[in-house]
């Protein structure tokens, strides 16, 4: 046998050897060492872990999972298109205020400025605002024991026609303008967020003519009793029709405090002499 053959038959068993003592250490480990590891942190004795390994024996017995009939379903069934846009700047607003007398009033008060702090105030608030959340309550992506039931009292003409009932003429600052925040903490809050916290600024979609989503809310001069409320609902998850979860993930990381604080600030706008009797 020359020097060539040789040295191939020493490769060829090397080799060999080795693939044969991986094979073993990995048997040694997967049917030995690591049952017998993972079986005494779940109270088997060593021979009852082998034989599950090896498959002489059965592991956890399998058990029936439950049946669920939930349907998925979107947290709101609102689309922008160009039509409810157009049918929102053009919705009758004398039909809407006949409605608002007839329907709203008793609880949000005249032109929407309700004094029960159960009840938002809706003057100030943009059409497409309004038309949300009224929508939300029809389809039942949100729910109230009261408006639930007169939201699904409306037709989609009557709620467009509230929308821009008490959309007229209100701006921004109808409820007022801010204060200037003394408090360091709700300042950053508001202006500029807490980033390491995963909390945008609340002026970011709530600030005037920031460009948020279109259907944000204006917060200005709104109940603090409302407004703390429904931090806390969205921070529980028991109010979800946030797209996206957006306030549910910004209200769930903020303190008790600092809800009550920023419930407080936002309520504390001064109105403006003049704006709310002018019809702003």
């Amino acid at each position: 046998m020359d020097a060539q053959a040789r040295n191939n038959r020493r490769w060829i068993v090397a080799s060999s050897v080795t693939v044969l003592a991986l094979l073993g250490i990995g048997a040694l480990l997967g049917l030995l060492i690591v049952p017998a590891v993972q079986g005494r942190e779940a109270g088997l004795d060593p021979w009852t872990a082998f034989c599950r390994a090896v498959g002489v024996k059965p592991g956890v017995a399998p058990v029936a999972q439950p049946i669920s009939d939930a349907v998925a379903a979107p947290v709101s069934e609102v689309a922008w298109s160009s039509e409810v846009l157009t049918a929102l700047v053009h919705g009758d607003r004398n039909a809407g205020q006949a409605l608002a007398k007839e329907r709203c009033t008793a609880c949000h008060g005249e032109r929407g400025l309700s004094t029960d702090t159960q009840y938002p105030r809706l003057s100030g608030q943009s059409a497409a605002a309004l038309y949300k959340q009224l929508r939300d309550y029809q389809t039942g992506a949100r729910a109230h024991p009261m408006m639930t039931a007169v939201a699904q009292g409306l037709d989609e003409t009557q709620v467009r026609n509230l929308a821009a009932y008490f959309a007229h003429g209100n701006s921004f600052a109808s409820l007022g303008h801010p204060q200037p925040l003394q408090d360091y903490e709700m300042d950053r809050l508001v202006n500029r967020g807490v980033p390491d916290r995963g909390i945008p600024p609340c002026n970011a979609c709530h600030g005037g003519g920031v460009g948020g989503p279109i259907e944000t809310p204006t917060l200005g001069g709104q109940h603090r009793e409302y407004l703390q409320r429904q931090l806390q609902l969205y921070a529980s998850g028991e109010r979800r029709n946030d797209v996206f979860g957006r306030m549910r993930n910004i209200a769930s990381r903020l303190t008790p405090g600092e809800i009550k604080e920023l419930a407080a600030y936002y309520e504390g706008w001064q109105p403006v002499e003049g704006e709310l009797a002018a019809g702003r």
